[in-house]
């Protein structure tokens, strides 16, 4: 077994594991395991001062993300229209 298959199966097994750290989201309108953390903080600079903005940092598997994920992309979480801000690929996990 390579370190690679090795990672893969901790990122599914542990991480996104819906019965450890993880929760069933629709992304896209697909079902996925993601890691979801809520960000509030103010707006951000050349905004309204004041004004909250809500944000959302998803982790989920690179197999199980869209094809595009690149910045200012709009994608569906849940039924609603969010815009990618930027995104990450580390160790199998997006």
């Amino acid at each position: 077994m390579s370190f690679r298959s090795i990672l893969q199966d901790e990122v599914e097994q542990v991480f996104l594991n819906a019965d450890e750290f993880a929760e069933e989201i629709t992304l896209n309108g697909l079902p996925v395991n993601a890691q979801v953390v809520w960000l509030q903080r103010d707006a951000a600079l050349g905004q309204t001062p004041g004004l909250p903005q809500q944000r959302l940092r998803l982790h989920i598997a690179e197999q199980n993300a869209p094809d595009d994920t690149e910045d200012g992309v709009v994608l569906e979480y849940n039924g609603e229209d969010w815009t990618v801000e930027s995104s990450q690929h580390a160790s199998g996990i997006l």
